[in-house]
């Protein structure tokens, strides 16, 4: 955002679950090696998205 400030994880999540049809929860990640194998993603190539999301 131009001026610097941050959107509120809840905001964010109802944005997701209201227009995307994404459910997500603020502050868990509890399911990220579930969907890691669902969406056949590795530790290589995970570690290459969080090399990108980093940079």
């Amino acid at each position: 955002h131009p001026r610097g400030t941050f959107l509120h994880h809840n905001f964010v999540c109802a944005i997701l679950n209201d227009v995307f049809g994404i459910q997500a929860r603020g502050g868990c990640a509890c399911a990220g090696r579930y969907a890691h194998d669902l969406m056949g993603i590795d530790n290589d190539l995970a570690r290459k998205y969080e090399a990108v999301l980093l940079d």
